[in-house]
């Protein structure tokens, strides 16, 4: 391909844009390796727990000595590993890996051994940080993607168990908080720079999933509290979808635009539930301006809605999304709600008939089944007619879906 698109352009069959998002497209795909990679992260894991096995099962006959010696070995071991592979197998993705991972290990195991002999004290919670610090640099070091994902589900359950007080598990330590979000912050440049140089890899589609998974859950528990805001919320995901769509082009395959799907049900779950029980939104209430959080939210959120309306003029069809949170803000009854949903199902719907996408038709008509089959279920008629008006709903959806296919099949 390197050769023969140089002839493609100058035959101009492509234009040279489209010549270096083919070439970078196809070289990313080609050094991901990925059946190779994870062989290789799967037999690290199983020697390592080879390895904690078998002295797990004479741990009782060693002395203090023997399990010092074993701890510094472990990790003499892993530091001897690495110096070979970074100097003679410093280009092979899966020896770093392979390696990283077995160096990361080797500080929570040494780290356990010498807690678990001499007994310095602490907690948990100790032990993540230092076990935590300790790793930062590998990652780094090996650009190890294995390493990035476990630290970061780590730096994640010190940030929201151990950060504050939630679930009944205080804090640890006035400076826990400060050390725990440095960490993250020590974390972010590796995520953002892998997304920079390998944006379409296996290995970003599992950080992104694990970050915006993290972001959720940060959000609720850290955030926002114990009470759903729906206004917050609304704008949170909507700030996902918009980077979401941003960095991921619509012809992207589905599993690469992790933060577009993942963002857009939450939104969707609150439109429908709201377009119905009005109890349930008085009960939440928050105005969208209510909090210091939400003038935060804001200033991201505004700064990628401008470049979407600038350069993602094409996805216009789904700015329901990237609205709902001014939606919310301007709530006066489920009536404004459900008109807003059925105007944004509706542009759905042309969108996909114009641009013969049928994932984008169908989630249009998605929101309108459910819209109509919430309302139905909720209604005065007997179970004999919900039941009638639920199979004319499933007919419905097929029918529209077959002939979406059809006219989508023609304009193609």
């Amino acid at each position: 391909m390197e050769n023969e698109l140089p002839l493609w352009v100058k035959e101009a069959l492509i234009s040279e844009t489209n010549a270096q998002i083919l070439l970078k497209r196809y070289k990313s795909e080609k050094s991901s390796n990925t059946p190779l990679i994870a062989l290789v992260i799967f037999g690290s894991l199983l020697i390592g727990l080879g390895v904690i096995s078998i002295f797990a099962y004479n741990w009782q006959e060693l002395g203090l000595h023997a399990k010092t010696f074993i701890a510094i070995a472990i990790l003499v071991l892993a530091q001897g590993g690495a110096f070979w592979v970074k100097r003679h197998k410093s280009d092979s993705l899966g020896a770093c890996e392979g390696i990283s991972l077995f160096w990361f290990l080797a500080f929570g195991g040494s780290l356990a051994i010498i807690a678990q002999s001499y007994n310095p004290g602490g907690s948990l919670v100790n032990f993540l940080q230092v076990w935590a610090l300790l790793s930062l640099p590998l990652m780094y070091l090996f650009n190890s993607r294995s390493v990035a994902l476990l630290l970061f589900v780590m730096i994640m359950a010190l940030v929201n168990i151990y950060g504050r007080s939630i679930f009944g598990i205080s804090t640890y330590g006035e400076n826990s908080e400060v050390l725990h979000w440095t960490l993250l912050l020590l974390w972010l440049p590796f995520y953002i720079l892998h997304l920079k140089n390998n944006l379409l890899s296996a290995s970003s589609v599992l950080l992104n999933f694990a970050f915006i998974t993290g972001a959720f859950i940060t959000f609720q528990f850290y955030i926002v509290g114990e009470n759903i805001n729906p206004s917050e919320w609304s704008l949170f995901c909507a700030f996902f979808w918009l980077l979401g769509v941003l960095l991921y082009d619509e012809s992207e395959k589905f599993y690469r635009r992790v933060f577009e799907i993942l963002s857009k049900i939450p939104i969707f779950i609150m439109l429908i539930v709201f377009c119905k029980y009005d109890d349930f939104w008085r009960d939440s209430h928050f105005y969208i301006f209510s909090t210091t959080w939400t003038y935060t939210l804001l200033v991201p959120f505004f700064a990628l809605f401008i470049p979407f309306c600038m350069f993602r003029r094409d996805r216009f069809y789904e700015l329901l999304i990237p609205l709902t949170p001014i939606l919310f803000y301007m709530y006066i009854n489920s009536l404004l709600l459900n008109i807003a949903l059925v105007l944004g199902a509706v542009a759905m719907i042309a969108g996909g008939a114009k641009k013969a996408s049928l994932a984008l038709a169908n989630q249009g008509l998605v929101l309108i089944s459910f819209l109509i089959a919430i309302h139905f279920f909720d209604s005065d008629l007997g179970f004999l007619l919900k039941g009638v008006s639920f199979i004319f709903i499933g007919f419905g959806f097929l029918g529209l879906n077959l002939v979406m296919k059809r006219y989508i099949k023609d304009e193609k």
